[in-house]
């Protein structure tokens, strides 16, 4: 147990540094034309996301490859790289400079149109029908679950829509509630866990700890949100003036303002501080996560494994890392741009 809490929290201090190398490159480095418009979109962030997904493909083509899959790995992982991507040289204007192709989801359209006739051409080519369906199946499962669905994360970093970092700390906001869920399914399980959730795709979790993951999610974004929004309103003393907060508190405040800030405004409401946006956020991304989670389980059940990998112990492999945030993203990314538009 306190093994996996120490991997738990360097997971978190990783993630945080990655975020924060990013934003300084964007914010800080003086490069100019259409490189430094490529850098102020992310830098960090969305070359690490094509890295964690390209080795994630490694390890579903293997646990494939255990069922008897013959999926064609070279093709499958070139297009999970390039739909990752994608959101990121499109924000820049590298894929086009009009309005409609600096949106990232024009060109993940593209490359999964590119995929599926790609898929039926490597098919093709073997000469061997034998098959077929599982195998372009498997690599279609590849190119969505880990291309497609990651690349959501760039999306929300890089967007052009919206300002400056602030994408940076939405996905940091977002990744810190998918991964509550984790803690708060792990300590609740652990402590008061007796009804098995679903013994044959993963015999340790429990009904307890689903809901202890959903309650995790809600109560990390209903506090990121509140403190973000109360960073923002002003200082307010007995004399009724409002005042910046001095030295050391000023610069914390100033700290804790961008990176909470961006999504603080789902709390913030025309009347005034509300938590139900940031409650529906942490349930739905919860939800979301832990059925990503019970997905990629099925894979390794299938396979007959019990990790995806051996990257980090007790831990296992990237798909075991990702698994909650691959579903879950997606989600965050809707609900954060398109049913809040807060960016």
């Amino acid at each position: 147990m306190s093994q996996r809490v120490v991997y738990g929290f360097l997971a978190i201090v990783v993630v945080f540094t990655l975020v924060v190398l990013d934003v300084m490159v964007a914010e800080f480095l003086p490069v100019g034309g259409k490189l430094g418009n490529l850098l102020q979109r992310g830098s960090i962030i969305p070359i690490v996301a094509a890295v964690v997904a390209l080795l994630g493909a490694i390890e579903l083509n293997r646990l494939f490859g255990l069922t008897g899959r013959r999926v064609r790995g070279a093709f499958a992982h070139c297009m999970v790289v390039v739909l990752v991507l994608s959101p990121w040289l499109a924000a820049a204007g590298w894929l086009g400079e009009r309005a409609v192709q600096l949106e990232g989801l024009l060109w993940q359209s593209v490359w999964l149109l590119m995929a599926l006739v790609g898929s039926a051409a490597v098919v093709v080519a073997q000469g061997d029908p034998t098959g077929t369906v599982r195998n372009v199946g498997s690599m279609w499962i590849m190119v969505l679950y880990l291309g497609f669905l990651n690349s959501f994360a760039v999306q929300l970093r890089c967007s052009h829509e919206i300002r400056g970092s602030d994408g940076a700390w939405l996905l940091l906001s977002s990744i810190l509630v998918i991964k509550a869920a984790d803690i708060g399914a792990y300590f609740v399980g652990s402590a008061v866990g007796r009804r098995k959730l679903m013994p044959a795709v993963s015999p340790s979790k429990t009904v307890e700890g689903m809901v202890g993951g959903l309650l995790g999610s809600a109560a990390a974004a209903m506090g990121i949100a509140w403190v973000g929004a109360s960073c923002h309103m002003p200082v307010v003393l007995d004399t009724g003036f409002e005042v910046a907060a001095p030295g050391f508190e000023a610069r914390l405040l100033g700290g804790v303002a961008v990176i909470a800030g961006p999504f603080g405004r789902l709390a913030a409401g025309s009347d005034g501080l509300t938590l139900l946006p940031p409650l529906i956020f942490g349930l739905s991304v919860s939800a979301a996560g832990q059925i990503g989670d019970l997905f990629e389980s099925c894979f390794k059940r299938e396979a007959g494994v019990k990790d995806s990998g051996n990257v980090i112990p007790r831990f296992g492999g990237i798909l075991d890392l990702i698994d909650s945030p691959a579903l879950a993203i997606p989600v965050a990314w809707f609900l954060l741009t398109v049913v809040w538009n807060v960016g």
